[in-house]
């Protein structure tokens, strides 16, 4: 069987500093992509002056005003020619056999509209050492099951999606974060998704990213709806309305509930108490186990709760304190 003809997508917005490691790493695949393209998504800092810099006829630099990484995507994507398209953000790495190792995740599942590989989640200053090897699984997988088990269990620059699938989707949403979740869950809902274990992708935090610059919920404002949380919720939300049986799905409930227990986490965290108590009504019953704690906990009396959460930030601290100094 022949391999993947693979487009490579980068979006670009104020990353400098890190694009050229990016580029690089796309070039050095084991398995040549067909091109890289990069979408200039209205930076400031000079980023596409780094790229046109770069002598390689494979390269090729999209500009646009600022429209957000998801319109970023969609252009480059809009571009490529190849029947696959792999997706790496500007500040994130790829290891030379992350195209090989997709192209045989697709050879062993052909129907798969949507595939992806493990990433290795790293700060910035991290200097990658070298790898465990293990065996190298590869499988089809139920997406909303896994994702309710490890949130972030595809991550943007690790995976690749058929280009007549990715069409027939519409691309990415507009929204400023959570737009990959929801393309991926909007693909899982009609398409096979396959996966493969071998860590081939650096997700690199501290280089000033989306999900690092952004603004959190100012007020305690009781939430009413799925669809006033994130775009996936709304997709599944506005998708049940059509579908009433949808919620019905184990996994999709699962997945939800997943989210919303996260939901709940990060308002309690924050002080926002209302908020999370009227998120955890909107859990699907029978709420799961790993995600009942979360439900329970917001109908504690405030001070009692107030406590609970006192240690519970303790405890994370600590926990990364012990974590830098590893």
């Amino acid at each position: 069987m022949s391999q993947v003809d693979f487009s490579v997508v980068i979006p670009l917005y104020n990353n400098k500093n890190h694009i050229s490691r990016a580029i690089n790493s796309a070039l050095a695949q084991t398995l040549t992509p067909v091109e890289v393209i990069v979408v200039d998504d209205g930076s400031t800092d000079g980023g596409g002056d780094v790229v046109n810099a770069i002598q390689n006829d494979r390269v090729c630099l999209i500009s646009q005003e600022n429209l957000g990484v998801g319109a970023a995507r969609n252009a480059g994507a809009e571009k490529a020619t190849g029947d696959w398209i792999a997706f790496l953000d500007a500040d994130d790495e790829w290891l030379s056999c992350h195209l090989e190792e997709m192209s045989k995740i697709q050879q062993d599942f052909p129907n798969s509209g949507l595939i992806g590989t493990a990433y290795l989640e790293l700060n910035n200053a991290d200097k990658v050492a070298k790898l465990e090897t293990c065996e190298v699984i590869r499988r089809n997988v139920d997406y909303f099951w896994e994702s309710s088990k490890q949130h972030g269990f595809i991550c943007t620059s690790a995976a690749a999606i058929k280009k007549d699938v990715y069409k027939k989707a519409g691309g990415f949403g507009t929204s400023k974060i959570g737009e990959d979740t929801e393309l991926w869950a909007r693909i899982a809902l009609d398409h096979p998704v396959a996966v493969s274990n071998q860590v081939t992708s650096f997700y690199y935090r501290g280089t000033g990213g989306v999900m690092e610059s952004r603004k959190p919920v100012k007020e305690d404002v009781a939430v009413k709806s799925l669809s006033e949380l994130s775009p996936v919720l709304a997709m599944l939300y506005k998708v049940s309305i059509k579908d009433p049986g949808l919620f019905k799905d184990a996994s999709i409930k699962a997945f939800v509930n997943s989210r919303l227990a996260l939901a709940i986490k990060s308002n309690l965290y924050s002080g926002k108490y209302r908020r999370a108590k009227s998120i955890s009504r909107l859990m699907i019953l029978p709420v799961e186990k790993r995600c009942l704690p979360w439900k329970l906990i917001v109908f504690l009396p405030v001070g009692f709760l107030d406590k609970v959460m006192g240690l519970y930030k303790k405890f994370i601290y600590r926990v990364k304190k012990f974590s830098w100094k590893k």
